[in-house]
């Protein structure tokens, strides 16, 4: 299983396009996740943070899940 072949295939290769990749799918339901806890920000920098920190997290998270499926 590849990161970034594509979460719901399909053959349109005409357009150049195959969709969202499994990696960004992953991570995407990852991240909402994430946000809906009860974390909350309260300044700017926190928000930065917050904001980095999600998104590293839900990446790590997509990867680590499609490596356990490629076993």
């Amino acid at each position: 299983m590849e990161k970034n072949e594509p979460a719901f295939p399909r053959n349109y290769d005409a357009d150049g396009h195959n969709g969202i990749s499994l990696r960004a799918y992953i991570a995407t339901a990852a991240l909402q996740g994430l946000l809906a806890g009860p974390e909350v920000a309260r300044s700017k920098l926190e928000i930065d943070s917050f904001c980095r920190t999600s998104a590293q997290y839900s990446v790590k998270l997509a990867d680590a899940l499609i490596a356990e499926l490629a076993k």
